[in-house]
């Protein structure tokens, strides 16, 4: 199934598929997804429309935005049928999440702000994305690291996690990772030849 009228960044699309090649692997009745910081909610309405298995989805599309989680849901709204496998919660990163979910989540995906507050912008971009999703403390490495940190607590294990960051700290966040235990820490380019991914196992 492909979404009518809603266009992904080819970024977003890499990350979306890479999300389902996790999936495929996982030989489970039932799958538990985390996407935090969902923003208009492109990433769990593609990963729902465009999965082709028999496992029930269970996605869980997270963010802080009162303005997003407003897109979010008039997204969800548009198509019914995959709404049994989407939840919307209000939360920022893992904060306001029930303590019940811990070390249930099969794949962790997250797109979250990386950009240095110092780096300047086309007019394309800056018009039209909200700076509070763009742009994080420390270089750009804020927001990354702290879900980095508490990832592992929310995972199966064995879970994927799947983030998508700026080449600048793609080394940077490879080391946060190995600091916190992660396995199978993997650094994955883009369709452009840039490092833009991370996946690494708990």
């Amino acid at each position: 199934m492909k979404l009518k009228n809603f266009m992904l960044r080819v970024e977003t699309e890499k990350l979306v598929d890479l999300s389902l090649d996790i999936i495929k692997t996982l030989g489970k009745s039932e799958i538990r997804i985390i996407d935090l910081g969902t923003g208009s909610l492109c990433i769990p309405l593609s990963i729902a429309a465009e999965y082709k298995g028999d496992a029930v989805l269970k996605i869980y599309a997270v963010d802080f935005s009162d303005g997003a989680l407003e897109i979010a849901k008039e997204n969800l709204a548009k198509y019914s049928k995959l709404k049994p496998s989407i939840q919307i919660i209000k939360s920022s990163w893992f904060d306001s999440l029930d303590s019940k979910l811990k070390s249930t989540f099969d794949l962790v995906i997250s797109n979250p702000p990386y950009l240095d507050k110092d780096v300047s912008l086309s007019r394309s971009v800056s018009e039209f994305e909200p700076h509070i999703a763009l742009f994080s403390e420390d270089k750009g490495s804020f927001d990354t690291n702290l879900i980095i940190n508490e990832a592992k607590s929310w995972m199966t294990a064995g879970g994927t996690l799947i983030i998508e960051t700026d080449p600048v700290i793609a080394l940077k966040v490879l080391a946060e990772c190995e600091k916190n235990g992660y396995k199978e820490i993997e650094l994955i380019r883009d369709q452009f030849g840039e490092v833009r991914f991370l996946k690494a196992t708990a």
